[in-house]
């Protein structure tokens, strides 16, 4: 968004910035990538899993805009949110390609709800609503220009350390 005074960009979101397994993953594959595809990616600097879209609200809405959204959200209680996989995206304008972590559908139900809440405050400030088909991840790296067919082929070895990953910080056991 082109800067306008009196005018802030925001989204809502939930912060994965300390989750230290994601820090390593971004590490591991930066170093595949650029040792077996000559491709150049990026971290994300904010980890997150967006709520909103991003959107533009008037400086002197920006209270009662919160305020809206800690009403709507408040009555939702603590509930886990679990990976999947690795996942590809391509912006819409096809100029970044992200890697990201996927979000297992086990979760999907209250992050539909809490979103679904999300939805109607941004209705009430003429502001863009989630995407229809959604698709719940956490973005980890990027790189520019559509990359999606270089990365396709080492995606499975790259769920591969996603999983090693995984399991060594979240796992207690492993059964066989």
């Amino acid at each position: 968004f082109a800067h306008e005074r009196g005018i802030w960009a925001s989204y809502v979101y939930v912060d994965y910035n300390d989750v230290e397994p994601l820090n390593d993953l971004q590490q591991q594959i930066i170093d595949k990538a650029s040792k077996d595809l000559s491709l150049e990616l990026n971290r994300v600097d904010n980890l997150h899993l967006s709520l909103t879209k991003t959107f533009v609200i008037r400086h002197h809405n920006i209270t009662a805009f919160v305020e809206n959204i800690r009403n709507a959200i408040c009555g939702f209680k603590r509930f886990t949110i679990l990976p999947s996989n690795l996942a590809i995206y391509v912006n819409e304008e096809q100029t970044r390609t992200f890697l990201a972590v996927k979000i297992d559908e086990t979760s999907f139900r209250p992050l539909e709800q809490l979103v679904d809440a999300l939805d109607g405050c941004m209705r009430e400030y003429k502001l863009p609503v989630f995407y229809q088909e959604r698709s719940f991840h956490v973005s980890i790296l990027w790189t520019l220009g559509n990359q999606r067919k270089k990365l396709e082929g080492v995606l499975p070895e790259l769920d591969e350390l996603f999983s090693a990953i995984y399991e060594e910080e979240y796992c207690d056991m492993n059964v066989n």
